[in-house]
């Protein structure tokens, strides 16, 4: 479950049950107030609008989900990295519309051959980053179709 709590009341505001595993990751959306979105074990990603709690909107993840996170440079983009070392972006509008997957999914790669732990957009446009537990951070030239490996550097850590 995903629950929205109001601090200053020290209360639950609404208790979400669009996942049926446990819910990795969640993420308010940087300019959007009230939007959020969540991934989770059951290989689902999920969009809400804690203005509209019944309207919730998911889609499939390749695998588990490890991170995700709300492109800082395309309002309407989030990414999620998954366990199998794959990355895919979404289009959240057609996600939301529940449109055909093939149309929701911008593109996907294999960034990693283990989980990739996470992804995360460079504050420079069209970079971004990813690591796995392979203990490999890359670097990828993303300018909005599917991104290409610019460099990658093994980093020796949590070893």
């Amino acid at each position: 479950t995903l629950k929205v709590w109001d601090v200053a009341a020290n209360s639950c505001v609404h208790t979400y049950t669009h996942h049926s595993s446990k819910v990795q990751c969640v993420r308010w959306h940087p300019t959007e107030a009230g939007v959020m979105l969540s991934a989770a074990f059951d290989r689902r990603l999920g969009l809400l609008d804690v203005r509209q709690t019944s309207q919730v909107a998911t889609t499939k993840l390749p695998a588990e989900a490890e991170s995700a996170i709300w492109s800082q440079h395309r309002p309407f983009e989030c990414m999620a990295s998954v366990d199998n070392g794959g990355v895919a972006c979404f289009d959240v509008r057609k996600v939301a519309s529940k449109a055909p997957y093939s149309e929701q999914v911008l593109w996907s790669l294999q960034a990693h051959d283990v989980a990739c732990t996470a992804v995360q957009d460079s504050p420079l446009p069209n970079v971004l980053l990813t690591c796995g537990l392979d203990g490999v951070a890359k670097v990828w030239n993303a300018p909005g179709v599917l991104p290409t490996l610019v460099m990658e550097k093994y980093l020796n850590a949590g070893a």
